[in-house]
């Protein structure tokens, strides 16, 4: 494992550091990106942001990534609205994001435009900086959704990255369609 993070800080191409990335992923048990995620959630809900919150924008997990079941869950009971995405073009790298009322209900006819609530969007990633640089996993997603809505909104929402602390890298290579988040939090902390 150390030899993979030496050769992540010698050679920073984005092959490398998702490689790096994955193959550490892949060494959590559900029952540690659980804990990760529940960590997080706490730190996000201590946030002053998070009680002007209105909408949250947040991925589902899948394995191999740190959980949003737990912030999802404060974010229903708090009474917030819950929107997560659905890939409408996976070749064209294109998503919009749908309401969630419980895990359980999601309505895939309720989508989400900005409305000028204050809004919070979580992004995942294989890795981040704590400048706000953000490396997924290629597909170009959020970049999108983000460099589309972003750049015609008069007041931005937050996004914020999500990841386990061991996802924090010195520096990511970026190019220019990159967009950086404007924080990242982990089960360790909150970095701006």
């Amino acid at each position: 494992m150390k030899q993979d993070y030496k050769q992540v800080e010698q050679d920073l191409s984005k092959t490398t550091v998702r490689a790096a990335m994955k193959k550490r992923l892949l060494e959590l048990s559900p029952e540690e990106f659980i804990s990760l995620g529940e960590a997080a959630a706490e730190i996000i809900a201590g946030q002053s942001f998070w009680s002007h919150t209105q909408e949250l924008l947040v991925f589902v997990s899948y394995k191999h990534e740190i959980s949003t079941q737990a912030i999802i869950n404060k974010a229903l009971a708090a009474g917030k609205k819950v929107f997560v995405p659905q890939i409408d073009d996976k070749d064209a790298g294109e998503m919009h994001f749908v309401r969630m009322y419980s895990i359980n209900n999601i309505d895939t006819d309720e989508t989400w435009a900005y409305a000028k609530n204050p809004c919070l969007i979580l992004t995942p990633g294989l890795a981040f900086d704590k400048k706000g640089n953000r490396l997924g996993r290629g597909k170009g997603f959020y970049d999108r959704f983000l460099g589309f809505h972003l750049t015609s909104l008069n007041q931005k929402p937050i996004v914020l990255g999500l990841c386990a602390e061991f996802q924090l890298v010195k520096a990511l290579p970026t190019d220019p369609w990159d967009l950086p988040v404007d924080a990242v939090c982990t089960e360790k902390g909150f970095y701006q």
